[in-house]
């Protein structure tokens, strides 16, 4: 798991703080993103190298007494009992039989229903901050068939930071991580309700590949090459571009700011590129921003001994 690192000495700790814990639930990219199938069911079967990224929000957990799940959220928007923090904690709780409750707060920073994965890692690191908050001692099998119940983007927050996702997306490979490398996102602002759904609507046969793209860029990360040199691809990209103006103004923009190469993170909007270091970040951020976007600039995540500690913190 990217998720946690030494979490015994992290329980320890936040027992005595009133059982309080705070975590960072991280975002991600897709590197590449093909559509090679579909099941019976109607589901797409995609491969995708996602990578975790810096972005994140911020979890706050404390344990009560009672038996409610108590979630609040900086975003009134997505304070209800369809956000998939609350949707994690009530199936996990479920599930463990777990006699008590928990009060939850989400300081929401990633954009929502961005392409960033916002909801699924929020998801993934309450499942696994209830596991540890509650003591259920749940394996990783456990928490990866709860995983797929809430959706198919949250196992990938259980591995990480680099990994090949197969099948629904509910498949993960880890593979050696990607070097850390500084990235420039944009989000534009398009109004698709269901967004993931719309957008999976929208291809077609001829829109799918065999995964090869997807095998090739996972090698070249393994070899250690620079994602500035990664072959990127997104089925959905060419659709984005043709139905939402806003993608298309956007990736141009990018363009003639000096990003040297251009992608959709999921099925939109965001886009990103990787920078060769902080400087050409602010560069090119400086220049969108007198275009009147407003850029987030973030890293990789790279999991390297005491790096993704940060993810935990009391």
């Amino acid at each position: 798991m990217f998720g946690f690192i030494r979490l015994g000495k992290v329980i320890s700790r936040f027992q005595e703080k009133q059982n309080l814990l705070t975590a960072k639930s991280f975002g991600k990219i897709n590197i590449t993103l093909e559509v090679i199938g579909r099941f019976p069911d109607g589901y797409h079967e995609i491969v995708s190298v996602m990578q975790a990224i810096e972005l994140c929000d911020i979890l706050s957990f404390k344990h009560n007494s009672s038996q409610n799940i108590n979630f609040q959220c900086n975003m009134p928007i997505i304070q209800n009992d369809q956000n998939l923090v609350f949707k994690a904690a009530r199936l996990l709780k479920g599930y463990s039989e777990h006699p008590y409750g928990a009060d939850i707060h989400l300081e929401k920073i990633i954009p929502v229903s961005s392409g960033l994965g916002g909801g699924s890692s929020n998801a993934a690191m309450t499942l696994l901050t209830l596991n540890q908050l509650w003591n259920l001692n749940l394996n990783q099998d456990t928490l990866a068939m709860l995983a797929k119940k809430i959706g198919s983007d949250v196992a990938f927050f259980l591995n990480g930071p680099s990994c090949i996702a197969e099948q629904k997306g509910d498949k993960i490979t880890q593979i050696k991580s990607v070097q850390p490398t500084n990235i420039v996102l944009v989000v534009p602002k398009i109004d698709l309700k269901e967004k993931t759904k719309n957008m999976y609507n929208r291809i077609s046969l001829k829109d799918h590949t065999d995964g090869t793209l997807s095998f090739k860029t996972a090698k070249l990360i393994e070899a250690g090459k620079l994602p500035t040199r990664y072959p990127m691809y997104n089925v959905f990209k060419k659709v984005a571009i043709a139905e939402f103006p806003e993608i298309s103004f956007a990736e141009k923009a990018m363009i003639e700011s000096g990003a040297s190469q251009v992608q959709l993170s999921g099925s939109g909007p965001s886009l990103f590129t990787f920078t060769k270091s902080t400087n050409e970040s602010k560069r090119i951020s400086e220049k969108l921003a007198a275009l009147g976007y407003n850029p987030i600039i973030s890293k990789t995540l790279h999991k390297i001994d005491g790096y993704l500690a940060k993810n935990t913190s009391v």
